[in-house]
């Protein structure tokens, strides 16, 4: 796979847009592609960009797939380690390790034991020396876009209260009710 100079995979770097910045890029508004300097249009990427970039640097953190197989006292079986799962014995194969770049850690795994997929994931993190996932702050899922147009409460028996909801109309105009 093909880094560009911003040192990403070609695909993923959002300021090349894929064209690998090697210089023979056209500049922008400039249809014959001369040999002016490049411009780059910033645009906001996609989430999903962003976390496949985010992921790539992860990614980048993780060994070759030989010295994964050697931390985790496992066996390289095609683009997988297949190795000793949690709580295993040193000749047991019941955990698979993969390398994947959409994954938030860098890899998924698989226990053909049944362990908790938690601690397979913990294990595999603990003998590769990564650290723990911090956990990312949800982006605006929309909220903010919606209006809130009535508030109704709710009593039990007793008069307390038992439940609010609010009429709420979203960006496309349909009626919310969240509780």
């Amino acid at each position: 796979m093909n880094d560009c100079k911003h040192g990403l995979p070609q695909f993923l770097c959002r300021r090349c847009d894929g064209t690998g910045c090697n210089g023979n890029e056209k500049a922008a508004g400039d249809p014959g592609g001369s040999r002016s300097p490049t411009v780059h249009a910033v645009a906001t990427p996609s989430p999903r960009r962003m976390r496949l970039e985010r992921a790539a640097h992860r990614t980048a953190a993780l060994p070759p797939i030989a010295k994964i197989a050697e931390l985790l006292g496992g066996d390289v079986q095609g683009a997988e380690v297949l190795c000793p799962g949690p709580g295993h014995s040193a000749g047991d194969r019941s955990l698979s390790v993969k390398p994947d770049p959409a994954d938030p850690d860098g890899f998924v795994t698989h226990s053909f034991a049944g362990d908790d997929w938690k601690a397979c994931r913990d294990h595999v993190r603990a003998l590769l020396g990564l650290p723990d996932p911090k956990s990312e702050p949800m982006a605006n899922v929309g909220r903010a876009a919606w209006t809130t147009l009535a508030e109704y409460i709710y009593y039990d028996h007793g008069g307390d209260r038992y439940l609010k909801v609010r009429k709420c109309r979203d960006r496309t105009g349909k009626k919310q009710f969240p509780q």
